[in-house]
């Protein structure tokens, strides 16, 4: 029988020292060449927004205009839209699912040649390979997700019939200089859902 003692606690504690000393340069690697790593060892720096040369933030907003049977149309918040979804984590997914990414469309070969590479990839670490394609590839809105707005349309609207939803970007650029108001607001990347 295992009995505790000081002796075994003193070997404990050196174990987990040095096992934690292992995995740090380990887990940073892991945020500088993959993603965040979660849970971590070590918290993010949290670095907020970053200023350009000028003293400038800028972000990427983004409005939902409905198009209803008959030409009428409406205006609402993305926020709106994923009213649902943890006001943390919204916006994170509105980028995954209606964002155009500069990518085009995810090679046939992105992860390797290899069958069994892309089994191995996909099978072990879906989340994370997904996740990475979502953030660099796009070939439009998917079909679970243009199911998905259609369900929020009839959620939103149930006396109305929805023809369209255009979900239009925008980069807003905010001066620290000007009291944190918008200086500038670029019209950016359109996404044309058809219901």
């Amino acid at each position: 029988m295992f009995k505790w003692n000081s002796q075994n606690s003193e070997r404990w504690v050196r174990f987990l020292f040095a096992t934690v000393i292992v995995l740090f340069p380990f887990q940073y690697w892991f945020a500088k060449c993959v993603t965040e790593p979660y849970p971590a060892l070590l918290l993010p720096g949290f670095e907020g927004g970053v200023f350009n040369a000028a003293g400038e933030v800028s972000i990427e907003p983004a409005d939902v205009s409905i198009t209803f049977l008959g030409g009428k149309k409406q205006v609402i918040s993305l926020r709106s839209l994923f009213a649902d979804a943890p006001s943390s984590q919204f916006h994170v997914m509105a980028y995954y699912a209606l964002h155009p990414k500069p990518g085009g469309v995810p090679p046939a070969n992105l992860w390797s040649n290899a069958r069994w590479k892309r089994v191995i990839l996909w099978r072990l670490f879906s989340g994370f390979t997904q996740g990475k394609i979502r953030r660099q590839y796009w070939s439009g809105p998917e079909p679970a997700t243009i199911e998905w707005v259609r369900g929020r349309m009839k959620d939103l609207f149930p006396r109305q019939t929805v023809e369209r939803v255009d979900v239009i970007w925008y980069t807003e650029i905010y001066s620290k200089h000007n009291h944190w108001k918008i200086t500038q607001r670029s019209p950016g990347p359109r996404v044309e859902i058809k219901l």
